[in-house]
């Protein structure tokens, strides 16, 4: 992969919601200095399997032609939605990394995903023991899909700063942990003036 090569980093912000609707964020690079764009894909609270979706939010983009690698901050997003990805692979038709700052422990991902209602998932079981790279001052641990070792070094090397973070997964996070809070307290707001609406309607107020 050459240095300016077009990288997407997907992220859900860390933050955990309780709305019907979340929103995965993607944002492209080219390289680690160049912000191009931003995707993003809404997800229904009961979208267990969020492969498809990321599949189907890489296809519509106009960036799809030009990416080189697709990177993940975590194989599971908004507590329970699992990427499957060795489908993710096959579906997008370019290299697919998870990259994180420590080892995916699958029995606890497991039993976080069933105490969320959710399902054990295969596509965690399957995600092979992964390799140590280390990329500037960090020591990453990294789960792939269509790059050897040696690839996926000089991949990660060319689209992380001088301290080994993947420039497109930071700002993912920065930019989907923003969006998903918004939608979080606006749906509090939301609660708190229906109640309030409610409440003045019981009590036979007029509403002006």
């Amino acid at each position: 992969m050459k240095a300016q090569s077009r990288v997407v980093g997907f992220s859900d912000g860390h933050l955990r919601s309780t709305n019907s609707i979340r929103v995965l964020v993607g944002v492209v690079y080219r390289g680690s200095l160049l912000l191009e764009g931003v995707l993003k894909e809404k997800i229904g609270c009961n979208e267990f399997d969020l492969t498809k979706a990321l599949i189907k939010c890489l296809a519509k983009s106009r960036y799809r032609a030009q990416l080189r690698l697709v990177v993940l901050d975590s194989p599971i997003f908004f507590g329970f939605n699992v990427v499957d990805l060795d489908e993710a692979y096959r579906g997008v038709g370019i290299p697919v990394a998870i990259v994180r700052s420590r080892s995916v422990n699958v029995d606890r991902l497991n039993a976080l995903i069933e105490n969320q209602g959710g399902r054990c998932s295969k596509a965690l079981s399957s995600l092979g023991e992964g390799c140590k790279v280390k990329i500037g001052e960090r020591k990453l641990y990294v789960y792939s899909r269509g790059l050897s070792k040696s690839e996926l070094f000089r991949a990660l090397h060319h689209c992380s700063d001088e301290t080994g973070r993947v420039t497109a997964l930071e700002s993912a996070r920065i930019i989907a942990a923003a969006f998903n809070r918004y939608l979080n307290v606006a749906k509090r707001l939301n609660e708190t003036v229906l109640n309030l609406v409610g409440g003045w309607c019981i009590r036979g107020e007029v509403l002006s």
